[in-house]
């Protein structure tokens, strides 16, 4: 019998299982059949149920304000430039823009350096530094050697000049501001022409004795007899 022993004690404990589960199953429905009756006491049946509650419908949010504008302005606003010096505000006669181009020209053309000029009335209350990065960005300025751009504002009475990368090992943060203050005794007194014309000159020479190239200096007037 022995050997049996394992199979009768499995037929045994396979019984008591399905015993168990029939107590089990027969107690989930008496219980559940107390829970229904409990469920029902002191409900009438003939009363609709309660409506839920509406829930509170929320006011329309207001119009999103704008986000804050980035400063400087944004591409494809400036004019086109029509050469090295773009005179917005109209301050150069003819004369004095033909020479300043001139010059402007000969630097490219010699030392492959561009040096943009942009006079303009006013940034509109934009920052003049992220303004005038804009304006070298949109106008690409720059050759093999490097690019500047001087931005004077004269209604706002300020002035920026922009470097870029492959000029900043020539012209330190304080050379650029030495040689931008050169033009503010004339900009005091509305000779905007020659405080330009004496940074233009102090920046090519600079850059001549660094990057080793002869000075282009303006021509003087010949004064008619």
């Amino acid at each position: 019998m022995a050997p049996f022993t394992p199979r009768i004690g499995t037929v045994i404990h396979s019984r008591m299982r399905v015993q168990n589960l029939s107590k089990i199953y027969l107690l989930a429905f008496v219980l559940f059949i107390s829970i229904s009756a409990f469920a029902q006491n002191g409900k009438d049946p003939d009363k609709p149920a309660d409506k839920p509650a509406d829930k509170p419908v929320d006011k329309p949010a207001g119009k999103p304000s704008k986000l804050p504008e980035k400063s400087g302005v944004a591409p494809g606003k400036f004019q086109r430039p029509t050469g090295f010096l773009n005179d917005l505000s109209g301050i150069f006669s003819e004369s004095e823009k033909e020479k300043t181009e001139r010059v402007l020209r000969e630097l490219r053309d010699k030392a492959e350096i561009d040096l943009g000029i942009a006079v303009i009335d006013t940034t509109g209350g934009k920052d003049i530094s992220g303004y005038s990065l804009e304006m070298a960005r949109e106008w690409k300025i720059g050759a093999k050697n490097g690019g500047a751009l001087l931005v004077v504002a004269v209604k706002d009475r300020n002035w920026y000049i922009q470097i870029d990368s492959r000029l900043q090992k020539d012209l330190s943060n304080e050379e650029v501001r030495n040689i931008g203050e050169l033009m503010i005794p004339d900009f005091r007194e509305g000779k905007y022409p020659d405080g330009i014309k004496k940074c233009v000159e102090k920046i090519i020479s600079v850059l001549a004795a660094k990057q080793h190239f002869d000075p282009i200096k303006f021509k003087a007037d010949v004064k008619k007899q």
